[in-house]
Parts: C-alpha cells; sequence; structure tokens
C-alpha cells in the first residue's frame, strides 16, 4: 500500500482495521521503501473489505494486491514459506484467518483423508515434531511411508 506521507496517522488506521504484521514487535506494520520503485508504503495482508475501505482513503496512492502461486495457505500466508504444499483448491486465508479448519488440540487426532492432506501437511510436518515427514503424490509420508 503506496501512501503519501506513512506517519503515525497511518499506522493507526492499519491497526484499528486490524492490519497486523506478525514480524514487528507491536504488531503494527511499519512503512519501508520498495527498492524497485523508491516508494513508501507498507506491505499488508488484510481482506478484501479492508483493502477497498483503504483504497478510498487520501493518503493511499496505490493498493496493488501481489500475484503469488497457490499454496497451502493463499496467499499471504505462505508466502515466507515457498516450499510449502500446494493447495486442491484455494481457500482465500489471510496470516490471520485460517478459515474453517480445525487445528488439533493437544491429545486430539483428525482422521487424515485425500481432501485434507494437503490443508494438514504443515501441522504435521512442524508442529508436531515428527520426523522424516514428506509430502510426495498428494500424501503425507513419514520415513517414505504414506
Amino acid at each position: 500500500m503506496q501512501v503519501n506521507n506513512p506517519d503515525d496517522a497511518v499506522r493507526q488506521a492499519l491497526h484499528e482495521h486490524g492490519v497486523v504484521d506478525y514480524y514487528e514487535p507491536d504488531g503494527v506494520p511499519r512503512a519501508s521503501t520498495d527498492p524497485a520503485t523508491g516508494r513508501t508504503g507498507f506491505y499488508i495482508s488484510c481482506s478484501s473489505a479492508t483493502a477497498d475501505y483503504f483504497r478510498r482513503q487520501p493518503y493511499v496512492q496505490a493498493l496493488t494486491v501481489p500475484e503469488y502461486p497457490v499454496r497451502l495457505f493463499p496467499v499471504v500466508a505462505d508466502f515466507h514459506n515457498p516450499a510449502a504444499a500446494p493447495s486442491r483448491q484455494p481457500q482465500e486465508w489471510q496470516l490471520d484467518d485460517y478459515g474453517p479448519l480445525a487445528v488439533p488440540r493437544r491429545g486430539q487426532t483428525i482422521t487424515l483423508t485425500p481432501a485434507n492432506a494437503a490443508m494438514y501437511y504443515t501441522i504435521v510436518a512442524q508442529y508436531e515434531h515428527n520426523e522424516g515427514i514428506s509430502w510426495q503424490q498428494g500424501m503425507i509420508y513419514q520415513h517414505g511411508r504414506p
């Protein structure tokens, strides 16, 4: 989101509309300069309704939605993890809204099926601390076995 003057009022508006940067200590996006264009702005993840709101604000010069390849959590959530398993269908999820996905609690189990295995691959591989996990031919494998 390109702005004329990235001041505290813009950051406050981002905060009020629930725009979060999980890499910033206070969670509020910081302005940066695009090295390719030299323009100042914010890299944000937000819903289309929030993007529409900011497009109407006088301080916003441009708001561009980047086109990334489809990933498990399209489009933004797996932006920092290009090796994530591709999704069977786009979910339109955001960094702070993964939609209707049941995330298992400690001790809870979820039956993996061909329809949901891609969605749970990241949880199984990264958060359950399983060893030898891989994604092959649309299935989760552990030590080479499905």
